[in-house]
C-alpha cells in the first residue's frame, strides 16, 4: 500500500514537472513578417526578466537583434517587447506580445513619418489629381480639391472635396480616399462620401478612416 502511495505521489510530481516544462521552457514559434516594403526598417526583440511588466532595454533582455525580413523565431513562453531600431524614415514601434501556448504571427507595419510623407506627396500630387479628375470628370466643375495628405508608406491617400455650391442645403463636403496599386492611384470611395466607414471602405486601416473623417 505504501509502495503505491509512492508511486501514486511520484507519477503526480512528474506530470507537475512535465507541465512546468512544457509552460516555461518549451519553445514558441513567433512569426515575423514585413508585409509591406519596409526597407531600412528593424526590430530588436526583448524578453520580461522578471514579471510580465518588466521590460527594459538593455543587453541582458535582448534576445534578438537587427531583424529587417521575414523570420520565425523559437522563444519561450512569455512577454516580450519589439523595438524598432532608429530610422528617421519610420515612426518608432514599440509594443508589448505575449507569446503563449500557440505560434504569434507578428506583422511589422512601417509607417512613415509626416515629414516623410508630406515629401513624397509632393511628388504624387500630380498622379492623385489626375486618378481624381480621371474618374470624376466633373470633379473640378463643383468641387475644390484639398491638400489631402498621404498615409502608412505612402501608398494610401486622403482628402476633401469642398463644394463649390453656394446651396446652404446641398453644399457638402465630400470625403476620398485613394490607394495606390501596382503604381497606379484608384479611387476606393467612389462615390465620395461624406463620411467613410469601415463597412464602404473595409480595406481602409481604421485609423486612416477616422483621420479622414476629422478633416
Amino acid at each position: 500500500m505504501k509502495r503505491l502511495i509512492v508511486l501514486i505521489f511520484v507519477g503526480f510530481i512528474l506530470v507537475l514537472a512535465w507541465f512546468y516544462l512544457d509552460k516555461y521552457l518549451s519553445k514558441r514559434d513567433l512569426i515575423i513578417n514585413f508585409p509591406n516594403n519596409t526597407r531600412g526598417l528593424s526590430i530588436n526583440i526583448y524578453r520580461a526578466l522578471s514579471g510580465e511588466d518588466n521590460l527594459e532595454v538593455n543587453k541582458s533582455s535582448l534576445v534578438a537583434s537587427n531583424i529587417s525580413q521575414n523570420t520565425t523565431l523559437k522563444l519561450p513562453q512569455g512577454t516580450y517587447r519589439i523595438v524598432s531600431n532608429q530610422n528617421n524614415d519610420y515612426n518608432k514601434i514599440d509594443q508589448k506580445i505575449y507569446l503563449g501556448d500557440k505560434p504569434y504571427t507578428l506583422d511589422i507595419n512601417g509607417v512613415y513619418t509626416d515629414t516623410k510623407l508630406k515629401s513624397l506627396l509632393d511628388s504624387e500630387k500630380q498622379s492623385i489629381l489626375s486618378s481624381l479628375r480621371q474618374e470624376l470628370p466633373t470633379v473640378d466643375k463643383y468641387f475644390t480639391i484639398s491638400e489631402g495628405k498621404l498615409f502608412e508608406q505612402g501608398n494610401w491617400y486622403g482628402t476633401t472635396l469642398v463644394s463649390k455650391s453656394t446651396d446652404i442645403y446641398n453644399n457638402d463636403t465630400l470625403r476620398v480616399i485613394l490607394k495606390k496599386q501596382d503604381s497606379r492611384w484608384v479611387i476606393v470611395t467612389n462615390p465620395p462620401q461624406i463620411l467613410v466607414s469601415k463597412v464602404s471602405s473595409p480595406d481602409t486601416p481604421s485609423y486612416i478612416i477616422r483621420d479622414i473623417n476629422n478633416m
